[in-house]
């Protein structure tokens, strides 16, 4: 029998991973750059970095919500059973094991 788990158990993974990896390989040197900076020694492509910077920021903060809502689906919509319940079928007249009405 299959065990029974999240709805969608690696999607907040991939996704939280996806924005971990965009912050450490992408975002964190384009700060580091900037850090340096003064207004004396503002590069002359300053706008390109600054808008690179921002479209990885919107690329990471939509991997961080589309990992906060698979993370809460998977927390509230309970996986299907992986084979039906069985009822137990009883002839008329005869009495099922804890049933009082006899």
């Amino acid at each position: 029998m299959k065990k029974s788990g999240p709805a969608f158990p690696s999607t907040p993974r991939r996704a939280s991973g996806a924005a971990l990896v965009i912050t450490l390989a992408v975002e964190v040197p384009i700060d580091n750059r900037i850090e340096t900076w003064t207004a004396a020694t503002l590069p002359g492509d300053w706008r390109s970095i600054q808008s690179r910077w921002e479209l990885w920021h919107t690329v990471r903060t939509f991997a961080s919500i589309a990992a906060v809502v698979a993370a809460t689906i998977s927390a509230v919509v309970a996986p299907r059973p992986s084979r039906q319940p069985t009822t137990q079928l009883v002839p008329p007249g005869r009495a099922v094991a804890g049933d009082r009405s006899a």
